[in-house]
């Protein structure tokens, strides 16, 4: 016993007792500071959860300038429609009602734009295009296009609601934000609030498809639902994977490949990216600028173009994204010069009187009922029962400024006037720009009337009626471009019909000879 106790307290046994003591008491030291800062770190995080407030209903009306009960309350309405696809057959549009497009115009301006997105994406972006689009590919060996079937409805409202909720909004206004821009349970084709939505619900594909190419040294781009990924050097077997891997990546967020619609273009061909040859430099296809020329070359020499001036104007406008130094853009200078008349201010309600007063004093004046763009349209100011003066064939009102310091015409005088001159010479500029802008009184024959489809017209007409008609015995054909509420007015009318419109004269349409002008307002 008693060796066992000098054993035990020998010198050696209390110096290892003595270590053991020391690294437990550091041990827990240690635990003791890990557990403190765990302890600070879920403070700090539940303490910046609380500063990061999700944004409720009431927060949203407050950005919208709506009150709360005003967007629960709002209901979409939508108009299904079709529009001819240049590949052929139909595409269906579901068009949101006149307050319904202006609510989502404003979540649009206000909120969905100012949404993060990825930089490869090109579409729908505002300071982006088809040329931004395209020029991330030039000069590569290899050109891999897809085609995504059916984006926008594919998109479906639960990533929507996801996606809001991601943006910082709490349940209900996520769950309303999703209500009030989505339709049959995807994104609208048609709805102003679609386009730039879709990229940011579609933010984190992406990110992966956009990996998913750099790992194989690819480049990747997506234009709404145009995929493209571009390779230095030619590989079977990264091309493949790639195909493969985008596939899996594109069925796991809900949206599936047109095959018919893959194309692997190699260098020694035509490499189009978005309609765009990326070869060696982004330019408009050649058989595309052949045609464009053949168009010019019609319209100079009086020949029957397969393009209205406006159609023309567009791709002038992006030959000159595509290539400012081109020849041919010498001609959009004179359409141009056209594109200030339609955002005069329109005329008030009541104030034709004014505006017929400016007129000879020799001219008859009359007061008619008029429909004025967003005034309230009386019920019987387009009906038979109307009873009011007729102006004479020769009291065809001419209400133009008086600032041009020329001889106060009518209107079939200055497009006589105006005929004589030759085409893109300085007298048929000054003709064009006597004429347009003004605004005059006429007596018209209409034929009929149908959907306006334009976007360089003011915002009100952009989807109204376009009414086809001619002047009372003179024969002049017009294409007048009605609002919303006139034109909705003048639909219910039988035609052909004769009417009384005051117009403001956009351009003389040298192509088809005809004026163009917008109605202030109508009456029969």
């Amino acid at each position: 016993m008693l060796e066992l106790l000098e054993a035990l307290f020998s010198p050696q046994i209390v110096l290892l007792i003595i270590v053991l003591l020391i690294i437990l008491s550091f041990f827990k030291k240690t635990n003791s500071r890990a557990s403190r800062g765990s302890y600070r770190s879920q403070r700090s995080r539940k303490t910046r959860e609380q500063r990061r407030r999700k944004l409720t209903v009431r927060d949203l009306g407050m950005k919208l300038e709506m009150s709360k009960s005003e967007l629960v309350r709002h209901n979409v309405q939508y108009e299904t429609t079709t529009i001819p696809k240049r590949s052929g057959g139909k595409r269906i549009l579901h068009v949101p009602d006149r307050a319904s497009k202006h609510l989502q115009r404003r979540l649009l301006k206000l909120l969905i734009e100012r949404l993060p997105i990825h930089d490869d994406v090109h579409g729908f972006r505002k300071g982006h295009s088809i040329v931004d689009n395209a020029a991330e590919h030039i000069g590569q060996e290899v050109i891999v296009k897809l085609d995504i079937v059916d984006f926008f409805p594919a998109t479906n409202s639960e990533r929507v609601e996801s996606a809001f909720k991601g943006a910082g909004f709490d349940k209900s206004s996520a769950k309303l934000l999703t209500r009030l821009t989505c339709y049959e349970g995807g994104l609208p084709q048609g709805a102003p609030t679609s386009p730039a939505l879709s990229n940011y619900v579609n933010k984190n594909m992406d990110v992966k498809l956009a990996e998913a190419a750099l790992r194989r040294s690819a480049r990747y781009t997506r234009y709404a639902d145009d995929i493209t990924f571009s390779f230095p050097e030619y590989s079977r077997d990264k091309i493949h994977e790639l195909l493969i891997s985008t596939g899996k990546i594109l069925q796991y967020y809900g949206y599936r490949l047109n095959d018919r619609k893959k194309r692997i273009i190699r260098q020694h061909r035509q490499q189009l990216v978005t309609g765009l040859v990326v070869n060696e430099r982004v330019n408009l296809p050649r058989k595309t600028r052949r045609w464009l020329r053949a168009v010019n070359h019609r319209m100079e020499t009086g020949g029957e173009p397969t393009l209205t001036a406006a159609e023309f104007r567009g791709w002038l406008s992006l030959l000159k994204m595509v290539d400012p130094d081109a020849p041919l853009l010498n001609f959009l200078d004179g359409l141009n010069a056209r594109e200030e008349i339609i955002d005069k201010p329109l005329p008030k309600n009541g104030d034709l009187k004014k505006v017929v007063g400016r007129q000879s004093q020799n001219v008859k004046t009359v007061e008619i009922p008029v429909a004025t763009p967003g005034s309230e349209i009386g019920g019987d100011a387009l009906t038979d029962n109307a009873q009011q003066e007729t102006l004479l064939d020769s009291e065809v009102v001419n209400a133009r400024n008086t600032n041009a310091g020329v001889e106060n015409l009518s209107l079939v005088e200055m497009v006589a006037a105006l005929k004589q001159t030759d085409n893109y010479t300085e007298s048929r500029k000054t003709a064009e720009l006597q004429l347009t802008g003004k605004e005059y009184l006429l007596e018209i024959s209409a034929t009929s009337v149908g959907r306006t489809f334009s976007f360089s017209l003011p915002e009100a007409y952009q989807n109204g009626q376009t009414l086809r008609a001619t002047l009372r015995h003179e024969g002049l054909p017009l294409e007048l471009y009605c609002d919303e509420q006139v034109g909705s007015e003048l639909a219910l009318i039988q035609f052909p019909t004769d009417l009384k419109v005051l117009v403001r004269v956009v351009q003389w349409n040298a192509i088809f000879k005809r004026i163009e002008a917008v109605v202030l307002q109508a009456s029969r």
